[in-house]
Order: C-alpha cells, then structure tokens, then sequence
C-alpha cells in the first residue's frame, strides 16, 4: 500500500514536470486597459475653400454668392450629433443658420453624426451677399455647435475671407 502510493505521487510529480518538450510555464499578462474616455467632445473646424472665391448671382439685391465645404472633426475622442452651423458676416447679421435636418440633408449618409475622433463634411454650403460701399471681400465666421455622448454642448470657429471672382487674395 506504501508502495502503491509512493508510485502515484511519483507519478503525480513526473506530470508537473512536463513531458520535457521544451516549453516553459509563462507568466500571465494583464489584459490591456481602455484608454479613458474623454469628458466632453472637442471639435476643429476648417472651410475650404479659404478664401472662398465669390461668383455672381443671379440676385440683382445680392450679386454675390459664396459657395464652401465645412469639415467638422472630433479630437478629444467622445462622438458627437452636429445641431447647427452658421456663418456670421464679421460687422453685420447671420448669413446661414442651419439645424440638423439642413446638416443631415447636405452630408453623405444624410447624417449629423461624428464618431469619436472622425469628422463629417458639409458640403454646398452658400449664401448671397452684396458688398457694403463696394467692398471687394467680405469676412465671416463660420461657428458650428454639436451635443457630446455625454450631453455637453460643444462648438468651434473659423474665420474666412470671402472674394470676388477675379479679384486678387489680400491679408484681411
């Protein structure tokens, strides 16, 4: 009986060992951590193109029409919906005032959406103007506002020059 359960821890021990094969135990890792999410979105804004190139209209009360994209972008990694766009005549009233349905009508996928750290581009943006006593340029700012997966409201800005179509870039 001594015996037989001498044998059995032998071979209980022999089984720990290994079958000599040449692997060796490894040490578990930690599964990785996920990045910490973000408090709150952060947006950029750029307009292309700037300066936005001016070309007649077919109103005689406003003989200028300015066409651009926006592209709107997520950094702080926390998607956001969009919920306005507007561009502001620098001196003067608001040009545009989008909502979400003119967002979501203008984007491809028809959508206001921005997935953490992705963009979304408005493009066809454009508004008619006349030039205050003959001026050649007008500047406006373009400001867009988006509600963050946490509920926050966000927003970004751009300044963009406006010329006429043949009309040479000047510092503003």
């Amino acid at each position: 009986m001594k015996r037989a359960a001498v044998l059995v821890c032998a071979a209980i021990a022999a089984a720990a060992c290994g079958s000599g094969g040449g692997s060796s135990p490894t040490t578990p890792t930690a599964a990785p951590t996920p990045a910490p999410q973000a408090a709150r979105s952060a947006l950029s804004v750029t307009v292309t193109p700037n300066p936005v190139i001016a070309t007649p209209s077919t109103d005689a009360s406003f003989p200028w029409v300015a066409s651009f994209t926006v592209a709107v972008r997520e950094t702080a990694g926390l998607a956001c919906n969009m919920n306005r766009v507007n561009a502001t005549i620098v001196g003067g009233a608001s040009a545009i005032e989008w909502g979400v349905n003119e967002i979501q009508s203008r984007t491809t996928g028809r959508t206001n959406y921005i997935a953490a750290n992705g963009s979304l581009d408005i493009p066809n943006i454009g508004f008619t103007y006349r030039g205050a006593f003959g001026a050649r340029s007008l500047a406006f700012t373009v400001i867009v506002e988006a509600i963050d997966a946490r509920g926050a409201t966000v927003t970004a800005s751009t300044s963009v020059q406006a010329l006429r179509e043949g009309e040479p870039a000047r510092m503003p």
